[in-house]
């Protein structure tokens, strides 16, 4: 039974990677403005908020809340835990990332957020009573070293960095170690889509306060509100959705590690949709991601 819980964990981490990866490809367009509806180097906090806002309208929709809304009850006991979980899992996650993009290279900034599943597995320990295993620290090595080589991290100036930047990305790193801990823990007691939900609605008001309090930017055009809206459904309510529930069946490590492929699939996304050309050497970053990938896979068959 453990053997099958396994692998359900990974089909749900198999449908989760591919919107995420999707929505790396606005990053590839927002290097030029000319091609980004949503320029999210401007006004980063606009798109973030937004996102999230509709990820919780949608949750709204979804029909599993529609059908059944007792998911939505928990224990009142529970909540002021699941409150921080949005604001750091959630808020902080999405904060971090785009103003890590805003002031580092994408280069960098890829390889300081995907710093995470090291300190997932070695947090895990402590906290989730995981103990790391050998084949775990080795697709660590392997999966870190993909990312580099798949965020040309090798190329010149690539990993310039600042000060801001290199906050921000950690961070961000932080909060997503945060979001698997915090979440593997939540989803042994309640229903994935129920931790999602609160996430989102802990997490989207207070982007929305932010909003509110400093860029009130809405000067998008429509199609950029229409792409809002589509990531607000899949990458994020798809995506947090699907991972949780990977969450409850997987090691939290596993799932971290994982989690890494999103930057390889993005640039495979870059080369189909936009014809960017895919190098050599970022070609064998993801064949190592996903060689590390498989291998926990088939540890856990």
């Amino acid at each position: 039974m453990e053997k099958r819980l396994a692998q359900v964990g990974y089909g749900g981490k198999v449908e989760e990677l591919p919107p995420f990866g999707g929505s790396g490809v606005l990053l590839v367009l927002d290097r030029d403005h000319r091609k980004s509806p949503l320029c999210l180097r401007e006004s980063p906090l606009t798109a973030v908020a937004f996102r999230v806002l509709f990820a919780f309208a949608w949750a709204l929709l979804l029909p599993l809340m529609v059908w059944r809304p007792r998911r939505l009850r928990v224990p009142v006991a529970r909540l002021p835990g699941l409150a921080l979980y949005g604001l750091v899992a959630v808020a902080a996650n999405y904060v971090g990332y785009f103003y890590a993009l805003k002031y580092l290279p994408v280069a960098a900034a890829v390889v300081l957020i995907y710093t995470n599943p090291a300190l997932v597995v070695l947090l895990s320990w402590p906290v989730l009573g995981e103990r790391p295993t050998a084949r775990e620290l080795l697709a660590l090595l392997a999966t870190f070293a993909g990312v580099f080589l798949v965020a040309q991290g090798y190329a010149p100036g690539e990993l310039a960095l600042g000060w801001k930047g290199v906050l921000f990305a950690l961070v961000t790193a932080t909060s997503i170690a945060a979001y698997n801990l915090a979440g593997k823990r939540y989803v042994r007691e309640l229903d994935p889509w129920t931790v999602m939900f609160y996430g989102l609605l802990f997490g989207g008001t207070l982007l929305a306060g932010w909003w509110a309090a400093g860029e009130r930017e809405l000067a998008y055009p429509p199609g950029a509100w229409g792409l809002v809206a589509l990531l607000g459904l899949f990458p994020t309510l798809l995506g947090y959705g699907l991972y949780l529930k990977g969450l409850r069946y997987l090691r939290a490590g596993h799932a971290a590690i994982a989690a890494t492929a999103e930057p390889f699939l993005a640039a495979l996304w870059a080369f189909i949709l936009l014809g960017e050309r895919l190098e050599p050497l970022q070609a064998l970053g993801g064949a190592l991601v996903l060689g590390a990938v498989l291998g926990l896979q088939l540890r856990s068959r």
